[in-house]
């Protein structure tokens, strides 16, 4: 098996939300019961009100639906490029992935910034705050994806070796 070194600048890209926190969350069976326990999440902790929470799902949802196919791409490029990395491709290659991977990155971080723009309109100054700390927060634990699981990527620190599966 062998071994790789996780670059410093993959290390935020590769870690990944804890599966002890998912044990803990409850079992949600349908999209309509995700929908509400995503609305009654961000409802307790922006202080919504019944009208502002509509208006943030309805905008949250729309946005998700726009970069889920960008994620889905990143997703693709982040296999591939761990791929390489075991593989041991050459620097040209990893370095077209790397490239195809910030161009992704930034695309998504743009349209999360226009979707938080857009979110003034019926927030105030202190829930759109909140909404950036607690993004950002989670954006620190390594939620830099959503829908990756353990299985797609191995998490890893600066500097530590990883073994493929």
């Amino acid at each position: 098996m062998q071994t790789i070194l996780a670059a410093a600048a993959l290390a935020p890209i590769f870690s990944l939300a804890s599966a002890a926190r998912a044990a803990d969350a409850p079992a949600i069976e349908t999209a309509a019961d995700r929908d509400a326990a995503a609305g009654l999440e961000w409802k307790e902790k922006l202080g919504l009100s019944a009208e502002q929470e509509t208006k943030f799902m309805a905008a949250l949802k729309a946005t998700d639906a726009e970069l889920e196919p960008l994620r889905a791409q990143l997703r693709g490029e982040m296999r591939r490029v761990q791929s390489q990395l075991t593989e041991n491709a050459p620097d040209k290659d990893v370095a077209d992935t790397l490239q195809r991977l910030v161009r992704l990155r930034r695309t998504i971080a743009q349209r999360d910034e226009q979707f938080v723009a857009g979110a003034a309109s019926f927030l105030s100054a202190t829930q759109r705050a909140k909404l950036l700390v607690w993004r950002s927060l989670n954006s620190c634990r390594g939620r830099t994806a959503e829908n990756m699981s353990g299985d797609e990527l191995q998490e890893a620190s600066s500097g530590e070796e990883v073994e493929p599966e």
